[in-house]
C-alpha cells in the first residue's frame, strides 16, 4: 500500500485564539484529537503507513501521536523547519519518506461519515470571527 501525506502544518488563523496554543489537528471532535479520528479511518481502509507534515507546534502532534502504534500504523515526520513551506514545499521536503508515489487525502468524505457530522467545540468570545459563525 503507498504511503499517505497528511498535511497539518498550517497555522489555522481562522481558528484563532484556540490554535494559538494547539495545532489544528489536535482540536477535539468528540473528546478525541481530529487527527486520531482520521489516522482510525485511514487504518480501517488498509493504510499502514503515513508521514504527517507538521510544523506550527508540530512537535506537539509528534508528542501526541508518537510512532503511530497505538493506531496500528507506521508514522513518520516531516517537519517545516523555521519557515512555512506551504503544501508543495511540505510535501517535497517529505519526498524522501513518501516515495515517487504516495496518496494525500481529501477529508471532505468525512461529511458523509458519522464523524463528519459532530461540531468541534471551540470557544465563542468574539463576534466576528469564524468559529463565531459555525452552526449550533
Amino acid at each position: 500500500m503507498l504511503p499517505v501525506a497528511i498535511l497539518a502544518g498550517g497555522l489555522a488563523t481562522r481558528l484563532r485564539p484556540l490554535t494559538e496554543t494547539i495545532p489544528k489537528s489536535l482540536v477535539e471532535i468528540n473528546a478525541e484529537p481530529f487527527l486520531w479520528h482520521q489516522l482510525r479511518l485511514l487504518r480501517e481502509n488498509g493504510i499502514d503507513r503515513v508521514v504527517l507534515c507538521v510544523s506550527h507546534l508540530g512537535e506537539m502532534v509528534r508528542d501526541s501521536v508518537g510512532d503511530g502504534s497505538p493506531f496500528g500504523l507506521h508514522i513518520d515526520y516531516s517537519f517545516d523547519g523555521p519557515t512555512l513551506l506551504g503544501t508543495a514545499g511540505a510535501l517535497k521536503r517529505a519526498q524522501p519518506l513518501l516515495g515517487e508515489s504516495f496518496l494525500r487525502p481529501l477529508w471532505r468524505f468525512l461529511s458523509a461519515h458519522p464523524l463528519g457530522r459532530r461540531r468541534a467545540r471551540l470557544p465563542r468570545k468574539r463576534q466576528g470571527r469564524a468559529h463565531d459563525r459555525l452552526p449550533q
